[in-house]
């Protein structure tokens, strides 16, 4: 029964972040302090704010999830050593080399992008182009990967914001919840 608790308390605190994010998110750019109509400086801060908040919103749940005895099964289980290492290495791993491998690949997809459409003859493919820009990547979880990013491959085909990346050691996959901040 407490192992439901748990998994039920952690969807319900996984969504919670989910839902404040979306919604900062939303409202950052409806007022007009989200990339790309922000300072480029300022990109980090908004990183921050984007996921503080979000974090902040969850880890109050879990709190008061706690509080509400939702988890407290949890004390009284003694999981095995074994597994919280597995868990620590697999976010070492993730961290250490997860995080250079989605970079890599969302690199390399916009610059074989930008070598198609360049290839195409398109009149708006500027000499400033391609842009393509990685502000922040972070583990959530061993082998889960958000990260921020931004390319503008021509004049009408750019795109900047969250994405999240499934890292499975041979390769990265797109997982299909990334979030938009804004697309040209």
């Amino acid at each position: 029964m407490a192992t439901i608790r748990l998994l039920l308390g952690s969807i319900m605190v996984v969504i919670c972040f989910l839902v404040v994010l979306a919604i900062t998110v939303a409202a950052a750019d409806f007022l007009g302090w989200a990339p790309p109509r922000l300072a480029e400086r300022l990109v980090p801060v908004f990183v921050l704010v984007a996921l503080g908040i979000p974090s902040a919103a969850a880890y109050t749940l879990a709190r008061r999830l706690k509080q509400r005895e939702w988890w407290s099964g949890l004390s009284a289980m003694h999981y095995p050593k074994i597994v919280l290492g597995i868990f620590i290495v697999g976010y070492l791993l993730t961290a250490t080399i997860g995080l250079p491998a989605v970079q890599t690949h969302t690199n390399n997809w916009a610059v074989s992008e930008y070598k198609r459409v360049r290839a195409s003859g398109s009149p708006r493919v500027w000499e400033n182009h391609p842009y393509i820009a990685t502000y922040f990547a972070v583990p959530l979880l061993p082998a889960i990967v958000l990260d921020y990013h931004e390319y503008q491959i021509d004049g009408l085909y750019g795109y900047g914001g969250f994405g999240l990346y499934l890292w499975y050691g041979a390769g990265v996959k797109n997982l299909p919840l990334g979030l938009p901040i804004w697309v040209s």
